[in-house]
């Protein structure tokens, strides 16, 4: 497969503008604790798509203390205000609340372009993990995928043989077998 020509680049480019963003929004949602954020060596391969996409994830976590006096530990409207900051910064935006049980207090998740920015606090150790999450974007070319012809169909099949019912005579599992099981 042919590699698509300044695909890779503007993947790296998309993951360095993600970690940017990242960089802002903690600025101004957890003051004093702005991390570095960098982008990974290699990219997420999702093979589950057509053509085959690649994406970076970027995350990091910072101990969920507000250094806003009179503030020393984590508040529940660092979900409002992050949500506030995102919307502010063009995303679209989305709050989700998981059931108790679960080790997150929530997320607020924004959108644009494809790029995607998370933010959530953990239940038990009152971290905020921020993520970003770049456009899936296809690094090779496309190409079709044809299936053979099968090996047996039942114009060629012997008296008293039936196709495979798992392959249907494309011949990925053995020849043909007999109608009797045998």
């Amino acid at each position: 497969m042919a590699e698509i020509p300044g695909a890779r680049d503007r993947l790296q480019r998309e993951a360095e503008t993600v970690c940017a963003h990242l960089r802002s929004l903690a600025g101004r949602l957890t003051p004093g604790q702005v991390p570095e954020f960098a982008v990974p060596g290699a990219p997420f391969m999702d093979t589950g798509t057509e053509p085959t996409t690649y994406l970076h994830t970027i995350r990091h976590r910072v101990h969920a203390r507000d250094t806003r006096p009179p503030r020393k530990v984590y508040s529940p409207a660092i979900f409002a205000r992050a949500a506030r900051l995102l919307t502010a910064d063009g995303r679209e935006t989305a709050r989700e609340v998981p059931q108790p049980r679960l080790p997150i207090r929530g997320v607020v998740t924004g959108v644009r372009d494809g790029a995607q920015l998370s933010v959530s606090v953990s239940r038990r150790r009152d971290e905020v993990t921020y993520q970003g999450r770049t456009p899936a974007l296809a690094l090779h070319e496309d190409v079709p995928r044809c299936r053979p012809d099968p090996s047996a169909t039942p114009e060629t099949l012997r008296p008293g043989h039936v196709l495979c019912p798992g392959c249907g005579g494309e011949g990925q599992c053995g020849e043909a077998s007999s109608s009797d099981g045998i």
